[in-house]
Formats: C-alpha cells, structure tokens, sequence
C-alpha cells in the first residue's frame, strides 16, 4: 500500500487505521541471589512451533552469582 485515499478508505472500512500498533512495554527483570551458601538454578524452554521441536536449558550459579554450568538443548520432536 502506498497510501493513497482510497487505500486509506479501504483500511477504514476494514476498521483499520493504516498505523503501526503501539510498541510493547518492556519489563526488565533482574537475577536475584539465593540466601549465602545455596545455589540457584534458572531454567526455561521454548516450543516455537506447535507441534514442533521443545528446547530447554538452565544455568547453575552460587549465591554470590558466580557460574558453576549450564545447558542448552533440544528435549523433543
């Protein structure tokens, strides 16, 4: 569409406004330590396509954030 009025028009009989959505809000999130002397391990996994592939992964830190490992893998069809 290069928008032109009867483009525009078209769009406004569809309900739509020819305009971008508004962005989406971003929240940030932040690790937070386990009590001195635990360990903590974030995990999280995807499945982009449904049916599809599911991937997984998580890390292993110590309480003051140092890495111990981690592990990133697909765990299915």
């Amino acid at each position: 569409m290069d928008g032109s009025i009867r483009e525009l028009l078209i769009l406004g009989r569809l309900g739509l406004t020819g305009r971008p959505p508004p962005p989406k809000t971003v929240t940030v999130i932040r690790w937070k330590p386990p009590q001195s002397g635990w360990y903590k391990v974030n995990v999280d996994g995807s499945a982009p396509y449904s049916p599809g592939h599911i991937f997984a992964g998580a890390i292993f830190r110590y309480s003051r954030g140092f890495f111990i490992a981690a592990f990133a893998k697909a765990v299915g069809w």
